[in-house]
């Protein structure tokens, strides 16, 4: 039984290694993801380790979801970014954290997303951006009660012309799309960006609206912070895990982004959109 039983473990750890190879970009883009199952982080029962510490990034298999903590950057004023690293582009984001974006990357692998690594990322504003979604929850104790909010209650936009209008961010899933891969690993772990409101090839996380392309839309919403609470925690989970209703009217707002918006943001899309990428200095592959 001592031998099966190390072995089960060997096994595991052995999956749990070919994927932060593949976290850190080792091993050919396109490869294998590793079954979720085979490393004990299925909610079915199947034997093995039921959570996983990931350095400061916590992956809970009953929950389904994976946890780590952020702290308030920024209440006011333009930002381009949810969450950045403290090396990442701390002047425009709203939350900054000082954990590891690959191992952010690696429990959502672990949790079985399904990222495109940035590939053919639409320029056209209104197409549906390629990679798994993800809600993501803002969550802080007060108290000694837990208030949990949607990320996008912390965002704001403003009416900059050319159709866009002032008003909360509309609320709903985000994507995953798992960032560029390099030479090194994910661009991600060297540039910082976790969470993008602004469409950037090298988040991890992008932002699915179509005002991803206009870099003077989005201000972080003091409203949304409680008084005197600086310390929060960044909840993700796949928004196919999640069956309450709650996800279902988030998933079915974020489809139902309105056409005449769409239609009024066609125009400062189609001008935002050529110089975004040039911008950031990435060069992934894009579709039309």
């Amino acid at each position: 039984m001592a031998a099966m039983g190390d072995a089960s473990i060997g096994m595991r750890c052995a999956v749990v290694s070919t994927a932060l190879i593949l976290a850190i970009g080792q091993v050919q883009v396109g490869a294998a993801v590793p079954d979720s199952d085979a490393v004990g982080l299925s909610s079915e029962g199947t034997p093995g380790v039921r959570a996983q510490d990931l350095g400061r990034v916590s992956v809970d298999a009953d929950d389904r979801s994976l946890r780590f903590p952020v702290t308030i950057n920024q209440r006011t004023g333009p930002v381009e970014y949810a969450v950045v690293t403290e090396q990442g582009k701390i002047h425009e984001s709203v939350f900054r954290t000082d954990v590891e974006p690959t191992h952010i990357h690696l429990g959502l692998l672990l949790l079985g997303g399904k990222p495109s690594y940035a590939k053919d990322l639409p320029r056209n504003a209104t197409h549906e951006l390629p990679g798994e979604l993800v809600l993501i929850s803002v969550v802080w104790f007060q108290d000694g009660v837990e208030t949990v909010r949607p990320l996008s209650d912390f965002v704001v936009t403003v009416n900059t012309g050319y159709g866009s209008r002032a008003g909360p961010l509309e609320p709903g899933p985000w994507v995953y799309n798992g960032s560029i891969m390099t030479g090194t690993g994910i661009e991600a772990q060297t540039l910082g960006s976790i969470v993008s409101l602004m469409l950037d090839p090298a988040a991890l996380v992008n932002n699915p609206r179509p005002g991803r392309v206009n870099d003077e839309l989005h201000r972080a919403n003091p409203a949304a912070f409680a008084p005197g609470i600086t310390q929060f925690e960044i909840v993700m989970r796949l928004a196919r895990d999640v069956s309450s209703e709650w996800s279902s009217n988030e998933r079915s707002s974020n489809e139902r982004l309105s056409n005449e918006r769409l239609s009024n943001e066609r125009l400062s899309n189609e001008q935002s959109s050529n110089s975004v990428f040039e911008r950031r200095g990435s060069t992934p592959s894009l579709a039309t």
